[in-house]
């Protein structure tokens, strides 16, 4: 849950009050791909159909630090604010080893209280080469 009177409206000086999780994940040879589905909670159908609450994730390079300013770093992806219930972020990851990022959730114009789920899923990657 994501208190609308928390923090400012707008994120766009400070990242402080927003939600922040830090991921982990440990990379194969060979490469991966992480999928991260934001999914905010519709309560009920009005929601749905008056609905402007537009989320999205932005992701950091961060190692799982808390980031207070949108630009300082530079987001490694920056997610558009859509009024979609869900927001799909892919990452794909070509180096072995262990790769920590931060997730931010982000509103545009944060107005009300929002509920949400954050689901991290991911694929290895294998390469073949046939003679």
């Amino acid at each position: 849950s994501w208190d609308g009177k928390q923090g400012p409206v707008k994120d766009v000086y400070s990242l402080a009050n927003n939600p922040q999780y830090k991921l982990e994940v440990q990379c194969p040879a060979g490469g991966a791909a992480v999928w991260v589905l934001l999914t905010r909670h519709i309560t009920d159908k009005d929601d749905f159909a008056q609905n402007r609450e537009f989320i999205t994730l932005v992701v950091y390079k961060t190692e799982g630090k808390k980031v207070y300013y949108p630009a300082d770093p530079p987001p490694y992806i920056d997610g558009i604010r859509i009024n979609s219930p869900h927001y799909l972020t892919k990452m794909r990851l070509t180096s072995a080893g262990t790769h920590t990022f931060t997730l931010v959730v982000s509103q545009y114009e944060k107005q009300n209280t929002i509920n949400y789920t954050l689901r991290v899923r991911h694929t290895f990657i294998s390469f073949y080469l046939q003679i």
